[in-house]
């Protein structure tokens, strides 16, 4: 596992507990990460947490229950 698989698996642990939390990009460090939810259309249950660097355009996602 490289280092910034690990930041992301933190970072996606930090922001699947609170989606408010301020998290540097696990890629570039420079900013905080803009978290958005979304709810798949055929299951209501499950919450995908997009996460999105604005300064390097680092992308990840993670996949929650509700």
């Amino acid at each position: 596992m490289t280092d910034e698989t690990r930041r992301w698996t933190e970072a996606g642990k930090v922001l699947a507990a609170d989606a408010q939390a301020q998290v540097s990009c696990p890629r570039c460090g420079l900013t905080a990460l803009v978290v958005t939810d979304a709810s798949p259309p055929d299951d209501p249950s499950l919450i995908e947490r997009h996460l999105r660097c604005p300064c390097c355009g680092a992308y990840n996602s993670i996949l929650l229950h509700r």
